[in-house]
């Protein structure tokens, strides 16, 4: 983060914390002395745009002012979570890394938790319009409010209850903004009808067949381990987790079926074309996996970087002229399966590569979920996800949200319960190496030649057969060589 940009943050932090709205006024000479300690008790330099500058004074009056309602409760609930519990029982319910940093409410002030969290890369891009800032602060904020009631929560939950909660990449939305990255086509497709007598809407879909027999099912599996899995990506606020589901399978489906000629790390298939394809209003209303996959199909596969990620859909709309990827690979079907029972699910994953998924996301547990999720769910699926494999407990699932959630950007889920309505349904892309296929149709081609010029020979053979044999009857006192050519 930039000097101007820290400047403004910090500037912001303190107007939200400590003089903001309705005269919620209240002294208190220990955060005054701290904070002075920390600026020198000077004026703050602010620089604009046009490098013009203006001082704004952060006077003892700003200093001792504080939101009373909101940070009070914040403080009460940390003094009271302190009070009541020991550190191994807070372990159980609390992850205070972020990003690397430690960012612990209950030792850090919460002025320097707000900086350290807004100063990482994944969160500084929305202070692109100033003018949003105090909003998005004072957000959070409410949200650490709602992150120490699950602490406490938790920590007296009986221990089959627990799980790991913190500050992700999701603890500064709002509940709009939250579920605005929901997929309303899932969910809405999964409320009205009976899952086994419908099709997918709007797109040509197969069911996925049984894969036959394996010899064995480990206790655990995870492509990711064995190098077939892709980076972690963040889809931002809009409903395009069935694009990144859909690109995560097809770039596992080259890395396990392909030519191997790209390595994981270099491998990055553009969500962007693909939703710049869909209607306009797809990030507000999501989407299936089968028309990202038919599009890949229809339009080819795109790189990133010759279509970088945007979080919204181009006004433009789709751009089907773009240099198409390097891999050499070509998506040309695809499966879906409904009500799927766990040995299904795991023999498709071990035959075939990781496949699309979908849980319900939409409580807030969701936010602030650092390990195996154990949160408030329904079977109503809304989000769209990619199990890469199990554990003996859960499944392992990659998901669409950033590093900074759940385990490194991975969701941990129990199995043996159809938590959050994970058996619901599945989906996988086949797809086979173009360099293979032109090469195989060049060999084909070759062998079409041949075959044709053999023909022709042999008719040619025959010709001139048929004419030696008129001349030696018409004419046999002469006698010609036959010559063939090849």
């Amino acid at each position: 983060m930039n000097f101007l940009l820290k400047k403004i943050l910090l500037f912001n932090i303190i107007i939200v914390l400590f003089n903001f709205h309705n005269g919620l006024l209240l002294s208190n000479g220990n955060n005054t002395t701290e904070l002075d300690q920390k600026t020198g008790n000077h004026d703050v330099l602010i620089h604009d745009d046009n490098n013009k500058s203006s001082e704004m004074s952060i006077s003892s009056k700003i200093l001792i002012g504080i939101r009373r309602k909101l940070l009070n409760t914040v403080s009460e609930i940390i003094q009271d979570i302190v009070n009541q519990t020991d550190v191994h029982k807070l372990k159980q319910c609390y992850n205070s890394e972020f990003a690397g940093k430690e960012l612990n409410l209950f030792r850090i002030p919460l002025k320097d938790v707000i900086t350290k969290y807004f100063e990482h890369d994944e969160i500084k891009n929305l202070f692109k319009d100033k003018k949003k800032i105090q909003g998005v602060i004072i957000t959070f904020i409410h949200n650490i409010r709602e992150l120490l009631h699950m602490i406490r929560k938790c920590i007296f939950a009986p221990d089959h209850q627990q799980m790991k909660l913190g500050l992700t990449s999701l603890s500064h939305m709002s509940p709009n903004e939250f579920n605005s990255m929901l997929n309303k086509e899932l969910k809405k497709f999964f409320s009205i009808i009976k899952i086994n007598d419908q099709k997918l809407p709007n797109v040509k879909d197969n069911t996925c067949q049984d894969p036959g027999r394996v010899d064995t099912i480990p206790i655990e599996f995870d492509w990711n381990v064995k190098g077939k899995v892709t980076a972690i990506r963040q889809q931002g606020s809009c409903g395009s987790c069935f694009i990144f589901s859909a690109v995560a399978v097809a770039e596992s489906s080259y890395l396990i079926h392909g030519d191997n000629k790209i390595k994981k790390d270099d491998l990055d298939i553009s969500e962007q074309a693909l939703l710049d394809c869909h209607p306009l209003a797809t990030c507000r209303t999501g989407g299936w996996p089968s028309t990202a996959w038919y599009m890949m199909k229809q339009n080819g596969i795109v790189d990133e970087k010759n279509s970088p990620y945007k979080g919204k859909r181009s006004v433009r709309g789709c751009k089907k002229d773009l240099p198409k990827s390097k891999i050499n690979y070509k998506i040309n079907k695809w499966c879906s399966h409904k009500n799927n029972d766990e040995k299904f699910i795991q023999k498709y994953i071990l035959k075939y590569g990781p496949v699309f998924g979908a849980v319900d996301a939409e409580s807030t547990d969701w936010k602030f979920t650092k390990d195996v999720f154990r949160g408030r769910c329904s079977k109503s699926v809304n989000h769209a996800i990619v199990i890469t494999g199990w554990t003996k407990n859960n499944w392992i699932i990659k998901n669409s949200w950033g590093t900074n959630w759940g385990r490194k950007g991975y969701l941990y889920l129990p199995r043996g319960q159809n938590k959050c309505g994970i058996n619901q349904i599945i989906g996988i892309a086949f797809g086979n190496s173009t360099r293979h296929s032109r090469k195989n149709s060049n060999k084909n081609e070759n062998d079409k030649n041949k075959d044709e010029n053999k023909k022709k020979d042999e008719d040619k053979n025959k010709d001139e057969d048929k004419n030696h044999d008129h001349s030696h009857r018409h004419h046999h006192h002469h006698h010609y060589p036959i010559v063939i050519v090849n």
